[in-house]
């Protein structure tokens, strides 16, 4: 009747283009759930779902707490590739790409890229090696990925390889062999292995 059909509200609407809006007759995309006003926002025309709300706009995931909750970006290769994943039981937000975890932020905030038990703050290069050894607290790791490199780091920006930056480098054997400062492409002071400062010359 009449006063019923007065009464009823429309919460769900499924429009001719294809379009579902929950909670709005408007939808900008395939799926629009609206919640309240964002005001004159418009969702992005690649869009495929878009959520609105007129105060902090959540999208929530509920699992169990000892699996994953994850988002994933696939490609007819790999359906996968990309993906971001908390996992419940060590409490890790993990970020993969090109189908390998790439780096990870633990429970307790230490960060790591390329190595998946981070020791300190910002651990790049994987600190667990031994790296570490005889520090206290340190903020900041920059690993070797073998014994014949160097790990560094960059202090600024520049061309044709002008770029400054610290160094120290390793022999054959991963005994530490120099800290050196490097700015336009050359060596300008080294501490080499035996405690000498060589300013201007990596020899002596």
């Amino acid at each position: 009747n009449s006063s019923t059909t007065s009464s009823q509200t429309e919460v769900l609407r499924i429009r001719g283009d294809k379009r579902i809006g929950i909670n709005t007759t408007n939808p900008d995309q395939t799926l629009h759930v609206h919640k309240a006003s964002a005001g004159s926002a418009s969702s992005d025309g690649n869009a495929v779902i878009t959520a609105e709300n007129n105060n902090h706009c959540i999208f929530q995931m509920l699992s169990p707490n000892n699996v994953s909750n994850r988002i994933m970006f696939g490609d007819p290769e790999d359906a996968n590739a990309g993906e971001i994943q908390y996992n419940h039981n060590s409490n890790d937000l993990l970020f993969q790409t090109a189908g390998s975890i790439r780096a990870r932020l633990t429970s307790v905030g230490r960060f790591g890229i390329s190595t998946s038990d981070p020791q300190v703050l910002l651990d790049v290069g994987g600190s667990s090696s031994g790296g570490l050894a005889g520090l206290t607290n340190p903020v900041l790791y920059a690993g070797f990925t073998n014994n014949t490199n160097f790990g560094g780091i960059v202090l600024g920006s520049g061309e044709n390889g002008n770029t400054p930056f610290i160094a120290s480098s390793k022999k054959s054997d991963g005994t530490a062999l120099s800290l050196d400062l490097i700015t336009s492409g050359d060596k300008k002071l080294r501490i080499d292995g035996s405690g000498r400062t060589l300013i201007g010359s990596t020899t002596q």
